[in-house]
C-alpha cells in the first residue's frame, strides 16, 4: 500500500531504485538476436507497405507509432503510459483494436505481436526476484514470495496484474510499470477492470498508506480496560473500518475498498485486533520504557516494538510482512506506538 520506488533484489542486501532494472528488463524482453515484439512490429509494417485501404493505412500508422515509441511503451512510468493511451485515443486508433469489448482481428494481431504469455514467461521469475516484494501491494494481507521448493526449483508464488488491462491495451502488456506483483485473490478481483491513475491506487505511482488508515471500535466504549475484559472480547464485539485520512481522498479509498473488498478482508482479522488490545493493556508506557532501558535486550525501540507486536513498525516496511499496515494503524490508535 506504499509507493514502490526502492527495491531490494532477492539475495542482495542493498536497496536500489526500481529504475535500476529498466535496461536489463528491456534487454530480456527485446533480445538483440532472434524474434522480439520489435521485430514483429517491423514485419507487420512491411506487410502493409503496399496496401492502400484506409483502414490498413491507419493500422500501418499505429504500428509506426508503436515502433517509434517502443522503448517508452516498455519502460515508461505510469504517467507516461497514461499519456500513451491518450495519444491512441486522440489519433482515433482505439476502434482499430476493439469492437465493443472484443478485440478486432487487428487488435488480436497486436496482442500476438507483444505475446505476453510467451514473451514474458522467461522474464517473469527474474522480475519477481528483482522486485522482491513480499506481500501484495493491493491488500497487504497475502504473501507474494519467490521461494525455492523441495526440488530446489525457484518459483514465484505470485501473479502479475496489469494496471492497464492487457485486453484493453494489448500494446502495454509488456510494460514494466504496468506489471505489478500481486496475490491471486486481488488479481482475480481486479480482472479487466479499467483502473485509472486519478481514481485508483497504482503501487508505482502513489502511496495509499498515506491516504487511508484502519480504525477499530469495540463494545467497551473504546476504553482500554483490564486484561481479562480485553481477552474475552468476541469477534462480533470488534468493528474494523478502512477509512480515508483526508476528505479529498474519500473517492480514492472507497474505490480501492470496493474493488478489493479491503474492509471485508480485514473484518476476518479481529483476532489480531484482540491481541493488540490485550497488549495495549499489558505494555504500558512505563513498561515499554523499562524494557528499552535494559542494556543489550533490543538494539533499538523499533525492534523492541516489532517483537512486541509481531510486525514491522516502519511505514516503509509495510510490504515486508502481511498485515503490517493494519497492525501499525491499530497500534497507533491504541497508543502502543506513536502517531505519525
Amino acid at each position: 500500500m506504499i509507493r514502490i520506488q526502492g527495491i531490494r533484489p532477492l539475495d542482495d542486501t542493498g536497496l536500489v531504485q526500481l529504475t535500476s532494472i529498466r535496461n536489463a528488463f528491456y534487454s530480456l524482453v527485446t533480445p538483440a538476436t532472434g524474434e522480439s515484439p520489435l521485430t514483429k512490429v517491423e514485419a507487420a509494417i512491411v506487410a502493409r507497405a503496399t496496401l492502400s485501404n484506409a483502414e490498413e493505412i491507419a493500422q500501418r500508422a499505429f504500428l509506426e507509432w508503436i515502433k517509434k515509441r517502443y522503448k517508452l511503451i516498455l519502460l515508461g512510468n505510469p504517467v507516461r503510459l497514461r499519456n500513451l493511451i491518450k495519444e491512441v485515443e486522440r489519433n482515433g486508433w482505439r476502434p482499430l483494436l476493439h469492437k465493443g469489448k472484443k478485440l478486432t482481428a487487428f487488435g488480436a494481431e497486436v496482442e500476438k505481436i507483444f505475446d505476453y504469455k510467451r514473451t514474458f514467461s522467461p522474464t517473469r521469475l527474474w522480475l519477481a526476484q528483482q522486485l522482491n516484494i513480499k506481500t501484495c501491494p493491493y491488500c497487504n494481507a497475502q504473501y507474494t514470495l519467490v521461494v525455492s521448493g523441495h526440488v530446489k526449483k525457484t518459483v514465484a508464488k505470485l501473479q502479475f496484474d496489469h494496471f492497464y488491462p492487457k485486453k484493453r491495451y494489448p500494446y502495454l502488456s509488456l510494460s514494466l510499470y504496468n506489471l505489478i506483483p500481486v496475490c491471486a485473490i486481488c488479481n482475480l478481483a481486479k480482472g479487466e477492470f479499467p483502473a485509472a491513475l486519478d481514481t485508483h491506487y497504482h503501487p508505482y505511482h502513489s502511496a495509499l498508506a498515506a491516504s487511508a488508515r484502519f480504525t477499530v471500535k469495540w463494545n467497551k466504549g473504546n476504553v482500554l480496560s483490564t486484561w481479562p475484559e480485553m481477552r474475552d472480547l468476541k469477534p462480533g464485539d470488534i468493528e474494523v473500518a478502512f477509512v480515508p485520512k483526508y476528505v479529498d481522498k474519500q473517492a480514492l479509498v472507497a474505490a480501492h475498498d470496493k474493488l478489493f473488498d479491503i474492509t471485508g478482508v480485514y473484518k476476518r482479522h479481529t483476532d489480531v485486533v484482540q491481541e493488540l488490545l490485550g497488549k495495549a493493556v499489558l505494555y504500558t508506557g512505563e513498561y515499554k520504557d523499562s524494557l528499552d532501558t535494559i542494556k543489550g535486550l533490543f538494539p533499538d525501540r523499533n525492534t523492541m516494538m516489532r517483537y512486541i507486536l509481531g510486525n514491522y513498525m516502519e511505514e516503509e516496511r509495510i510490504l515486508d510482512r502481511p498485515l503490517a499496515k493494519f497492525t501499525q494503524d491499530i497500534a497507533m490508535d491504541l497508543g502502543l506506538i506513536d502517531k505519525r
